[in-house]
């Protein structure tokens, strides 16, 4: 299987330590909203993109290109680890 949006979603959640409803929360979306990102089962409109880039301090362009790279699911964690060993999480 290949990477998708949703897997990429959760993976950074899990690794800044957040739930599903404080994403969401940031998001101004329900939290049922922000499960079906992570499921794929909706597009996540891409304002919500840019507002998820700004929470976990990566690039967009990294995004893309981890989507589009057609790698397996396996090789996410090595892939985000590359993209930036120490992405944090901003507090507002």
């Amino acid at each position: 299987m290949n990477i998708q949006l949703g897997q990429i979603l959760k993976k950074l959640r899990k690794q800044q330590n957040l739930n599903q409803q404080e994403v969401a929360n940031y998001l101004f979306v329900s939290r049922p909203t922000y499960i079906r990102y992570e499921r794929n089962l909706v597009e996540t409109p891409l304002s919500k993109l840019f507002a998820l880039s700004s929470l976990y301090n990566f690039d967009m362009v990294d995004l893309v290109k981890l989507i589009d790279s057609c790698r397996p699911i396996e090789d996410l964690d090595t892939m985000l680890a590359d993209i930036d060993p120490d992405i944090s999480f901003k507090r507002s």
